[in-house]
């Protein structure tokens, strides 16, 4: 979470340039990059489906080949199998035959002679009669004929299976002294024309040079090979640079053993698996004819050569487009952001306090816009401030008005001509009259502050209101009545006075009788609510209007009508249009002021 926070507290300071130049490659580098991922996918695909029908083309064909080479073999058993002289020789001791045993000897040499030197593949041919090695033939000259033939492999499981022809080996020629030579053998055993009796076993001894020229006519992937095992895991055949490199050869075989269980004589065999410790690609095909299975072994890497060439080019590609992409994003970003640099500064002149200043920016489009909207807003500001000066002075006059209003010459001669008959006739209320006259005034100055507490201002009208009914006696009443929790409160000062004054002079003076002036002060719908009473001669409605406007006259005063039209707007123009005055009025019943004031807490 503090990573996170200190992460995106420094993201608020990059610029707008080089947000849009990471914005810009992100974006590429993410289309680059899921370019190539899908690109790459499919085209390794379309390589490894590929090669694997090209090798089960090969795996099928060597097959074939090798289906027909291998049934020659197996014919050529039974032929020899089955030839008269054969049979005589290895029947000579049979009543059946009348044969000379030296003639059908040396006739069978011949017949074997002749079948090794017509074929280069095989190496020797074994016959065996039922005690021992009876006649053979071999490219070999250092051939044991005493060797333990029967207690080899391929001659116990040839005695089980019959006369059909098997398929064995890997083996080594132990029989010759220096076996060093792999092959494979064909056997089978002989019986008897009349298959009666079973008089001996043909082994014959086929080198691997067929299977090289099968197999190395069938061209796979760079570094692609193709060897044969048999089910029991045994490799007939691999390419020659791995049988002379005896650690190759070791791996291949230990590698085989791992492979084996994934082969399945049913079916072609597709999967992947480690040879030589790196990864290839494995299609094999099960030959039955000699329980064989032909393996086409290509490195992985190999057949996604292209895709990696491929690859190589796009990121090259990419590369360039991302370096092309950011001149151009940088191009862009600069005409983009040097018209917000040209405003910013704008705005930083005019925040120091140049109004004067103006953004020259020309362009229609968002930044256009906001230069002009900026422009119309310093002229408006200017226009404000000019609107505030103008209010302020207006402001001063209004409470210079209110301060003459307040020493009116005429009030300040009729009060102190009231104390002076006070003093000749030795009134007890001269004393209160003229301290409340020192208050009035020092109140109305206030210390040359525009707010005061309210109490202060109740005070104020306090003074006045004994003031004048001690000038007109027996003339008015009047009680103030101050709820305790408005008294910390705030307002401006002398704003009940002037009304009072317009109460007494053209409400209560002008009545037959006695009158009453009440002062109520509350708190209402969250305002400061300030209500003055008077049981007067009270106006029509149209007056209640007019007596607002600052050219308001009655009988003859223009002061009462100023101080009234003072006090409102004095209010409006401290607090707003939302509060000022409001007057009720009902003719020969008397008239109330609303003055509504903010919350302003002491």
């Amino acid at each position: 979470m503090v990573i996170t926070k200190k992460y995106l507290e420094k993201i608020r300071y990059i610029s707008i340039r080089t947000k849009i130049l990471l914005s810009f490659s992100l974006v590429i580098i993410s289309l680059i990059s899921s370019t190539l991922i899908f690109a790459l996918s499919k085209y390794n695909h379309k390589l490894l489906n590929n090669n694997i029908d090209y090798s089960k083309k090969v795996t099928s064909s060597l097959v074939v080949n090798l289906d027909e080479y291998i049934y020659q073999l197996k014919y050529i058993s039974n032929i020899i199998a089955y030839n008269q002289y054969v049979q005589k020789y290895l029947n000579k001791h049979d009543s059946y035959y009348s044969i000379d045993s030296s003639d059908s000897f040396q006739r069978t040499l011949e017949f074997l002679s002749n079948i090794i030197t017509s074929r280069s593949d095989i190496d020797s041919i074994l016959i065996f009669d039922n005690d021992k090695l009876s006649v053979f033939k071999s490219t070999h000259l250092d051939l044991n004929t005493n060797y333990d033939y029967k207690n080899q492999l391929w001659y116990k499981n040839i005695l089980e299976s019959g006369v059909t022809p098997k398929i064995s080996g890997p083996h080594k020629q132990e029989y010759l002294h220096t076996p060093e030579i792999n092959v494979f053998s064909v056997n089978r055993t002989i019986q008897r024309y009349d298959g009666l009796k079973k008089t001996g076993v043909i082994h014959i001894s086929v080198n691997l040079s067929e299977l090289k020229k099968f197999c190395e006519s069938e061209i796979l992937y760079k570094n692609g090979f193709i060897f044969i095992v048999n089910d029991n895991g045994e490799i007939i055949y691999q390419p020659d640079n791995n049988i002379t490199n005896s650690k190759k050869l070791t791996s291949l075989e230990k590698d085989v053993t791992n492979i084996l269980p994934k082969l399945t004589n049913n079916k072609i065999n597709i999967f992947t698996d480690t040879i030589y410790d790196e990864k290839y690609q494995i299609v094999s095909k099960y030959m039955s004819n000699a329980n064989w299975y032909i393996v086409a072994a290509t490195p992985y890497k190999s057949i996604t050569e292209d895709a990696e060439h491929i690859k190589n080019i796009i990121l090259s590609m990419g590369l360039l487009s991302l370096i092309l992409a950011l001149v151009i994003t940088y191009i862009l970003s600069t005409a983009i952001t040097k018209p917000i640099l040209n405003l910013r500064k704008c705005m930083a002149e005019a925040t120091e306090g140049n109004l004067t200043i103006r953004s020259n920016i020309k362009s229609k489009d968002e930044i256009g816009i906001l230069s002009s909207s900026f422009n119309g807003m310093l002229s408006q500001i200017e226009k404000l401030m000019q609107q505030v000066i103008s209010d302020q002075e207006q402001k001063r006059k209004l409470e210079l008005k209110t301060l003459q209003a307040q020493i009116n010459p005429h009030f300040l001669y009729n009060t102190l001509d009231s104390i002076i008959w006070m003093a000749e006739s030795k009134n007890d209320n001269i004393v209160p009259m003229t301290e409340s006259l020192s208050k009035l005034f020092r109140i109305s100055l206030s210390k040359g502050n525009d707010i005061i507490p309210l109490s202060s201002e109740i005070e104020h009208v306090r003074n006045y209101l004994f003031i004048q009914s001690m000038r007109y006696t027996d003339k008015f009443d009047y009680s103030v009545s101050v709820k305790p929790e408005v008294l910390r409160y705030k307002t401006i000062k002398l704003i009940l006075q002037p009304i009072v004054e317009n109460s007494i002079y053209h409400g209560i003076k002008n009545k037959r009788g006695k009158g009453n002036i009440s002062i109520n002060c509350c708190i209402n719908d969250k305002k400061l609510l300030i209500t003055i009473t008077d049981d007067g001669i009270g106006m029509d409605s149209e007056t209640c209007t007019r007596i607002l406007s600052p050219s308001y006259k009655t009988d003859g005063r223009l002061s009462s009508g100023i101080g009234v039209h003072n006090v409102n707007e004095r209010i409006k123009l401290y607090f707003g249009n939302q509060y000022g005055l409001r007057y009720e009025s009902t003719i020969s019943v008397g008239t109330t002021v609303y003055i509504d004031l903010p919350l302003i807490e002491d």
